[in-house]
């Protein structure tokens, strides 16, 4: 497939970036992702699931983050991105949390944290204003802001 066949554009993997307000870390552990490295390995990176990025160079990655790390550990020179419009970090974050508040391998502390810092980047929100954004209810935004300290043991049984 060459550049021509499809909307996305195929880029050097060293000119993708990681945002610095990422919601979770990529779990490169977990059983998913390492079929993940082993499909790239086989098969590349394929175009039909591109890195959604800001324009760049630098690309900074909006959503896939899991597929960029991934594509860096099958070694891979090229990755597939979709360029979407410039955003500020906060609304990286808020589009992340938006995006993935379905998603079960979410865990709660991680949420948390990502809630806090998207009120800390928003000081005048209530947490009407905050579940508003990410979709959800007050209960569920104030669950997660509880555990948002919470390390170690204690965050795993939690997350658990």
């Amino acid at each position: 497939m060459t550049d021509t066949d499809t909307p996305y554009r195929r880029v050097p993997i060293d000119l993708v970036e990681e945002p610095t307000n990422a919601l979770r870390p990529v779990n490169t552990e977990s059983p998913a992702f390492k079929e993940l490295v082993e499909s790239m390995k086989s098969e590349g990176f394929w175009p039909s699931k591109p890195i959604e990025v800001t324009p760049g160079p630098p690309y900074i990655v909006n959503d896939g983050m899991t597929r960029l790390y991934a594509a860096r550990s099958a070694e891979l020179t090229h990755v597939w991105v979709s360029i979407t419009v410039q955003i500020s970090e906060t609304e990286r974050l808020e589009r992340a949390l938006s995006s993935n508040a379905l998603v079960v391998h979410t865990r709660p502390a991680d949420y948390g944290r990502a809630l806090a810092a998207l009120s800390e980047a928003h000081p005048g929100w209530t947490l009407e204003m905050v579940a508003a954004k990410v979709h959800k209810s007050v209960e569920w935004v104030q669950q997660r802001l509880k555990v948002a300290s919470l390390t170690g043991p204690a965050a795993d049984l939690v997350n658990a």
